[in-house]
């Protein structure tokens, strides 16, 4: 099979399944081996070069690795490898559909200390909270 655009291919086919304000399009990147490594530095790179195995793409989402599959597979088998990795990097953790950061709310308890080795604690626990 002949990929002329491997990205455009899978925004058209996974691209309605995203809301909009999810903006899958810049969000995700699709790289071939043959453009990602040096042909002449690794041998199954340079098989492909020369057309003796299919073209390998690796796709992300937010930089994160999701999955990949080379041009012999279908459109089907990619879109479905693609599911399969989003769904582990989802649960993971790993990628999120809302860009922005989650804040972490630090508690501002007062540490009790009566010792001279439990204030030094409570010092480096309060410095720790402000950094």
């Amino acid at each position: 099979m002949i990929w002329l655009n491997v990205k455009d291919r899978l925004v058209q086919e996974l691209g309605n399944s995203f809301d909009p304000k999810v903006n899958f399009n810049k969000r995700i990147r699709v790289m071939s081996d043959l453009i990602a490594f040096n042909y002449k530095e690794d041998k199954s790179v340079w098989k492909q070069k020369k057309g003796l195995l299919p073209e390998y793409y690796t796709v992300y989402f937010d930089d994160e690795y999701v999955c990949g599959f080379s041009d012999a597979h279908s459109v089907k088998h990619a879109v479905l490898e693609f599911w399969k990795g989003f769904k582990e990097a989802y649960k993971s953790g790993k990628i999120r559909l809302n860009q922005k950061q989650v804040e972490v709310v630090k508690s501002k308890k007062k540490i009790k200390a009566t010792t001279p080795s439990e204030k030094m604690a409570a010092q480096i626990a309060r410095r720790l909270d402000e950094s």
